[in-house]
């Protein structure tokens, strides 16, 4: 990884499917990562399925990347947004759905941009996106850099 100094941690995270280890099983790897994280000081993309809580729960009171967090995908709750905020850690919260923008801080949102056929999302969709919900791309773009700094 020294190799490769923009290089991030992740995509490390908890998954709560039927398919799923249980969680305690899943929150030794989690850990480890977050360790490699901190140690290479490195930004951490997590991924999370039906587990949010137990994300929150398991970044809570441990040492957490000073370069910061992001959430790909979330879906979580909108009151599950301020309490991973305030970890001291920047969180970002890459959303693909118009109901969680009310609840993002401008200063901490990122847009979902994965295209595929399964999702029916294509890149322009991401820009109608952008124009439906009145997001300025630049903002955006500015809350990338300060996760993902050239």
């Amino acid at each position: 990884m020294e190799a490769r100094p923009r290089a991030a941690v992740g995509e490390i995270g908890l998954d709560k499917t039927r398919r799923s280890l249980p969680l305690a099983e899943q929150l030794p790897a989690l850990r480890a990562q977050l360790d490699l994280a901190v140690e290479l000081d490195r930004p951490c993309i997590l991924h999370c399925v039906r587990a949010y809580g137990g994300l929150l729960e398991a970044l809570t009171g441990r040492p957490l990347p000073s370069r910061g967090l992001l959430l790909h995908a979330f879906a979580g709750a909108p009151e599950m947004i301020p309490r991973f905020a305030a970890l001291p850690a920047p969180v970002y919260f890459s959303i693909s759905t118009p109901d969680l923008l009310p609840h993002v801080p401008t200063d901490r949102l990122l847009i979902e941009s994965d295209a595929s056929p399964d999702n029916g999302r294509t890149p322009a969709h991401v820009v109608q996106f952008y124009r439906d919900h009145d997001i300025d791309p630049h903002r955006v773009a500015g809350n990338y850099l300060s996760l993902f700094p050239d």
